[in-house]
């Protein structure tokens, strides 16, 4: 076949087809497979099972143990993971606009937690109504900012971030004392949702767990705090419906 040319409809990359029939291979073997097991179950001579296998490891697909067993690598986990992302990015892009048109004044975005750092995601505004931004670099403070709040109040992330973030160094101007905080992150976990109200302004902050290592908010004014949740509630629970997180 030419360099370049197409495969025709009715054939199959024979490479790629005995790759994949390798990751099924594994996928079946919670506790590993050796070389030569893959070999005989598939038919393969061993040289072609090993360049596959060492290829699919290479690229992360598959990982080797000490025992010389196979299992499925990191690079599995990670597609999912992804595909998992894109859904939910999807799905919250949606929420936020819907947010901003129940709201008009409101500020609402979507933050990941990544490496102890928390990074914005989604964001819709006033500024730019039923404009979806992605502010990528903006990143927000742990211990004064509702999002902050609300991934310290979920017990998966408070240590790491606790000693990432020493509170006595980054927390301690805003709280004043360890007791104050812990005292607002109780009254958080119970309802759920972290409120507050926002200095120099007329506004109170709400932010909720939304998936893993993302946290959805919403700004509005103080008046309109009740209403707020409530939407922000109702957009969790429909993008979790959309999305299968739990």
């Amino acid at each position: 076949m030419l360099k370049g040319a197409a495969v025709p409809g009715n054939e199959l990359v024979q490479s790629l087809v005995r790759a994949l029939d390798i990751m099924e291979s594994v996928s079946r073997s919670p506790s590993g497979v050796r070389l030569a097991d893959v070999s005989e179950e598939l038919g393969l001579n061993t040289t072609t099972a090993y360049n596959l296998m060492r290829t699919l490891a290479e690229r992360g697909y598959l990982q080797k143990d000490s025992l010389s067993r196979y299992r499925l690598g990191r690079g599995v986990t990670e597609l999912l993971i992804q595909e998992r992302s894109n859904k939910l990015m999807q799905s919250s892009g949606t929420m936020l606009l819907k947010l901003s048109s129940a709201m008009p004044g409101c500020v609402a975005g979507v933050t990941n937690l990544c490496d102890c750092h928390l990074r914005t995601l989604l964001r819709v505004s006033p500024e730019r109504r039923n404009v979806l931004q992605y502010p990528v670099s903006v990143t927000l403070p742990l211990y004064s900012s509702c999002t902050g709040l609300a991934f310290l109040m979920q017990s998966i992330y408070a240590p790491g971030l606790f000693s990432y973030w020493p509170f006595e160094e980054n927390g301690a101007s805003f709280w004043k004392s360890k007791e104050n905080l812990d005292a607002f992150l109780e009254k958080s976990r119970a309802q759920n949702f972290v409120t507050m109200e926002l200095c120099g302004t007329r506004d109170s902050g709400i932010a909720m767990p939304l998936a893993e290592n993302h946290v959805i908010s919403l700004r509005c004014p103080k008046e309109d705090l009740k209403r707020g949740i409530r939407l922000l509630q109702t957009a969790v629970q429909k993008i979790r419906e959309k999305t299968g997180e739990n």
